[in-house]
């Protein structure tokens, strides 16, 4: 009966789409895929049964040498040689859960392929009466830029036979978090099915069902404004930007825009990777800088030379300190004009180093020009380089060997995340250096559980396991305006988070600050003071959250 409601909701959440009926076996049996077609028509018909079968076993994907259609919208810097048309192998253990198709290969998964990764999340399997005994099972995929966070989300479609066949697999991708390179790409590629058990299959399923169980309460945005009379819906959504991914946590429930791609709404949004970008200088840099402190008091003060031979060596790092790090004031910039160093292409060597020691080397050859602790010269080097002395200060310590493993995902287990989050990404090396300051792929669901953690007062069984004056600090719970001036003058930045005062903007005589993560592209989370929630992953380099701000204080005053 679970599973029959399940594709019964699944339907009912199509109603209204264009749909022309799912992918025929003649067409996944194909030599190739006219496209792109409706995202719906990889998802079940009205007809649809529970599976005939559970799935149990290896699915590998061949894709061709390019995929049958190939559609760029957005490349600002297409290279000379250029292989990205290229899909890797795939090669992923799937189990069954009802209707659940739950994936065994968590985060990126490497293939050898020089542009990309894949990502497989979990996704549904059901039977249509036209397939006879054989199973549909659709997952939600996503390839990574290897060495980098840009995602493109599409999903893979394959019939899979009791007796082990396959059909081909359709695999499209319209939608992306990638400011500079975005396309649709569509095709069939040969596929594989080898039946067994999957090791570990019931602690997996476990997992899946627990995480499941930890999601916020979640509503439709439209029940927003009937749950708050005078909501605006069209003013959140400029504050989200076009073509992003959105939603606002208010009351304990999580209410979620639709999700867009360029062949309808996602119908399976709750499962898509989103990219962290800068949002994990808040979410790794400053939580394991703040729970180092918790376990280590004064370790903040620690310096960079202390930590890192290579900038001991290259001179002028003897005062700068842990924290100077974390708020973004080493002292050691080329130019102090908002960006101009991040932006700069000779900040590209950086990004491109696939080693912890050719990343290391740069960040310690970047010229000192002021003292530390301040002047704001925003540099996701210098996060890099605060993750390298973090780690050296743990293993010192007796603490733990990995700052992500053994600082970070504590975290994500004390609130039930989803698997995307188990891993990070690292440098190609034996150092596995964590990026520290982006990496991160995360559910919307994922994002909203981690700013509640930090809204609670970062809290693991009741007890604090972050540091509460830096964390206190950080969200402008202390000191309110308390920072150093970011590129505006109602911006602040301070341990890893940006502020900014809404106060104006709600129509307040004081000063209010909010804090909030920010992203590359167009990702902005914020954690209102008033304790509500909005967050926003758009691909265009809108950041501007301001319309959002007199909409949240209709839910509760942001004026006190």
């Amino acid at each position: 009966m679970r599973v029959a409601l399940a594709l019964a909701t699944v339907i009912a959440g199509l109603a209204g789409q264009a749909w022309s009926g799912p992918l025929s076996s003649a067409i996944l049996n194909g030599t190739k895929l006219d496209g792109p077609v409706p995202a719906s028509d990889f998802m079940p018909g009205p007809e649809a049964k529970a599976a005939k079968f559970r799935v149990s076993g290896r699915l590998t994907v061949i894709p061709k040498a390019q995929p049958d259609g190939f559609r760029v919208i957005t490349d600002t810097a297409p290279p000379a040689r250029d292989t990205r048309r290229v899909w890797p192998r795939l090669a992923v253990d799937l189990v069954t859960d009802g209707e659940r198709l739950i994936p065994v290969q968590h985060g990126p998964i490497a293939a050898g392929n020089p542009d990309w990764d894949w990502i497989v999340e979990p996704g549904l399997a059901w039977s249509e009466p036209a397939d006879g005994d054989r199973v549909r099972a659709v997952l939600p995929v996503a390839l990574e830029e290897r060495n980098a966070n840009c995602i493109h989300n599409g999903r893979l479609l394959v019939i899979l036979g009791p007796d082990g066949t396959a059909s081909k697999a359709a695999i499209q991708f319209d939608t992306d978090t990638c400011l500079y390179f975005r396309f649709d790409a569509w095709g069939l590629a040969a596929a594989s099915y080898a039946p067994g058990q999957v090791k570990a299959a019931p602690a997996l399923v476990n997992r899946d069902r627990a995480e499941r169980a930890a999601r916020l309460p979640a509503k439709p945005i439209s029940d927003l404004a009937a749950t708050f009379p005078g909501i605006d819906l069209a003013a959140l959504a400029r504050a989200a930007g076009p073509g992003a991914v959105w939603g606002v946590v208010a009351s304990g429930t999580h209410f979620t825009a639709p999700c867009p791609t360029r062949s309808g709404d996602d119908p399976l949004c709750a499962e898509r990777d989103l990219p962290s970008y800068s949002t994990a200088k808040s979410l790794v840099a400053a939580q394991a800088l703040f729970r180092l402190e918790a376990l280590r008091p004064g370790v903040i003060h620690e310096t960079i030379a202390a930590h890192v031979p290579a900038c001991a060596a290259a001179g002028g790092w003897g005062d700068v300190r842990l924290i100077d790090m974390l708020d973004m004031a080493s002292g050691h910039y080329v130019s102090a004009a908002p960006e101009a160093d991040e932006a700069a292409p000779a900040t590209e060597a950086f990004f491109d180093a696939e080693t912890a020691a050719q990343k290391i080397a740069f960040t310690c050859a970047t010229p000192r020009k002021a003292a530390p602790g301040g002047t704001f010269v925003y540099h996701t080097a210098d996060t890099f380089l605060l993750g390298v002395a973090m780690t050296d200060a743990l293993r010192k310590a007796g603490l733990g060997r990995d700052l992500y493993d053994d600082l970070i995902r504590q975290i994500w287990a004390s609130i039930g995340q989803s698997a995307a989050l188990d891993t990070t990404r690292r440098t190609y090396d034996s150092a596995a250096q964590p990026f520290t300051g982006w990496g991160l792929v995360y559910h919307r669901d994922d994002i909203v559980r981690a700013a509640g953690f930090l809204g609670g007062g970062g809290r693991i069984a009741g007890q604090p396991y972050l540091d509460p004056k830096l964390l206190g600090e950080a969200l402008q719970r202390t000191e309110p305006g308390g920072g150093l001036f970011g590129p505006a003058p109602y911006l602040r930045y301070r341990h890893g988070f940006w502020a900014r005062d809404v106060g104006p903007l709600a129509g307040c005589d004081h000063p209010v600050w909010a804090p909030f993560l920010s992203g590359y592209g167009g990702i902005s989370v914020v954690l209102f003071p008033n304790g509500v929630q909005f967050y926003a992953f758009n691909d265009v380099n809108h950041f501007d959250w301001a319309a959002s701000v007199p909409e949240v204080s209709k839910i509760r005053s942001l004026c006190g």
